[in-house]
């Protein structure tokens, strides 16, 4: 917000409160999905995610923030159930508990470490919007390749 001149944290925090309803929307899109191949759902969140942070590393206002915001958070609320239940098919059922807990410790791990690979990404591109817009071409990107082995998982042997 700073970047394209938000400074006061009153401001921050009302323009900020629209955009945290969005994750309820993502909860239900990921809902929607979930008769879809694991693939197909990860590319939808990746698609949904990469474009609110390049929307995010793009704006120039208040309103492209919070639109990108909003798109982005929409990815966010699919985030959780869609790794959840994509990890769910990877263990026989009598591993589940134990496969979720690794989950639950790489995913906690993975927010420990959010912080130090943003702040690198800053610093690799020189503000705040770049790191955004980067995280956002690497996860279209991602896109790409998740429908790419969706549509492959779809082709006849």
């Amino acid at each position: 917000f700073g970047e394209i001149g938000v400074g006061d944290p009153a401001a921050v925090a009302k323009m900020s409160f629209l955009p945290s309803l969005f994750v309820i929307l993502g909860a239900l899109i990921f809902r929607l999905m979930s008769g879809r191949s694991n693939a197909a759902q990860i590319g939808v969140f990746f698609a949904i995610l990469g474009s609110g942070l390049a929307m995010i590393g793009l704006a120039r206002g208040p309103a492209g923030m919070i639109a990108g915001l909003c798109v982005q958070q929409t990815g966010a609320g699919m985030a959780v159930p869609m790794l959840v239940a994509w990890a769910q098919t990877k263990f026989p059922f009598e591993h589940r508990g134990r496969g979720m807990g690794l989950w639950t410790g790489a995913f906690f791990f993975g927010q420990f470490v959010s912080p130090w690979l943003v702040h690198r990404l800053n610093l690799a591109t020189g503000t705040m919007q770049g790191a955004f817009l980067a995280s956002g071409v690497a996860a279209l990107l991602a896109t790409l390749v998740a429908f790419g082995m969706a549509a492959r998982r779809r082709r006849p042997a």
